[in-house]
């Protein structure tokens, strides 16, 4: 018997690392998509003989295909903008006698457009008042390679999930009632927490291996604790069921 307490153990424990990993990696990637998108911008420079106004010209860009939201950014304000960011930059600027950066809009896009920004970018192109557009091309890979990790790990821990919840069932109706099904849980309760210490075993395994290594990225993710408490249930489930298949086969 606790052998086989053991034995459920440490195959819990492994799937529940495993799935642990899953949900550390999809974190961490969804929060770097996130930041990503958010600094993303496509950047739109006025030319300096159109006769149209910003609004104009600001109206056009709007109508492009896939634009979420477009910001004229003045000329001033990006000079503030580089101040900040670099005051002796900014220093060599003015010493032109007058402010040489171009008034510009800022436009962010959907997402679903990424893919095919090139082409996106040809038509932008025949805006007019447009002298530039200004984009950082691998950003925009970045994002679409976030984005599709993200959702490939999300829908492989659905399937898991998925996988296990049938596998609960083929073997909870195989030789099984109702009536029979209660009682076994009463009866088998510590299979259940010999799953659950698993679980929770692994949790802490995921944080110990990640914790060292934290500080050495500004960017860090934990996921969130709802869906550690949710592997240790399904932990102790799956534990208890594996029970329930050797005793019934």
């Amino acid at each position: 018997m606790r052998k086989g307490y053991r034995i459920i153990f440490l195959a819990v424990f492994g799937i529940s690392l495993l799935a642990e990993v899953l949900l550390f990696l999809f974190s961490q990637v969804s929060n770097i998509n996130l930041m990503l998108k958010d600094d993303f911008r496509i950047v739109f420079v006025k030319s300096e003989n159109t006769k149209l106004s910003l609004e104009d010209i600001e109206g056009n860009l709007e109508k492009l295909e896939g634009v979420r939201e477009v910001v004229y950014v003045g000329r001033s304000e990006r000079l503030l903008e580089l101040n900040a960011a670099d005051s002796d930059f900014s220093e060599i600027i003015t010493l032109l006698g007058r402010n040489p950066i171009p008034d510009t809009f800022e436009v962010i896009l959907d997402e679903a457009l990424l893919g095919d920004l090139e082409s996106w970018i040809a038509v932008a192109w025949k805006t007019e008042g447009i002298s530039d557009i200004k984009y950082k091309p691998l950003e925009a890979y970045v994002i679409l390679h976030t984005l599709f990790y993200s959702h490939f790990i999300f829908i492989s821990f659905v399937i898991v999930i998925m996988a296990l919840i049938t596998m609960s069932i083929m073997v909870l109706t195989y030789k099984l009632s109702a009536q029979k099904v209660l009682k076994n849980i009463k009866r088998d309760v510590k299979w259940f927490f010999a799953g659950s210490l698993g679980s929770l075993l692994a949790v802490f395994s995921c944080y110990a291996i990640v914790y060292p290594i934290k500080y050495l990225s500004p960017i860090w993710s934990w996921p969130n604790l709802l869906w550690h408490s949710l592997i240790i249930f399904f932990g102790g489930f799956m534990g208890w069921t594996i029970h329930q298949w050797k005793i019934t086969h």
